[in-house]
């Protein structure tokens, strides 16, 4: 049997998802937290000296944005580059 199909049996998933829930968020915490030393740990740039240091948060931020608002389900894909204001009225059926 699959991990796929054991986990179908709602009584094991949450037996599996009891313990692995707190493990995966501790992992993710220390993830973040060491992603975040190493984006303010580095040396500063020849030409713009600790400016460029904004590169590294506030990038990945913005990328994570964009995601965010092409996934979002209520919009369309396009909604994160337009001016148009949200809820949209929608058209009568």
């Amino acid at each position: 049997m699959g991990i796929i199909t054991a986990l179908a049996n709602p009584q094991r998933f949450l037996g599996f998802s009891g313990w692995a829930a707190p493990v995966l968020a501790l992992v993710a915490v220390v993830l973040a937290l060491g992603g975040l030393w190493l984006g303010f740990a580095v040396p500063d740039d020849y030409q713009q000296g600790a400016t460029v240091r904004i590169m590294f948060i506030h990038l990945p931020a913005v990328f994570t944005g964009m995601m965010a608002m092409a996934a979002w389900p209520d919009r369309p894909s396009s909604a994160w580059c337009s001016a148009t204001p949200w809820p949209m009225p929608r058209p009568a059926p």
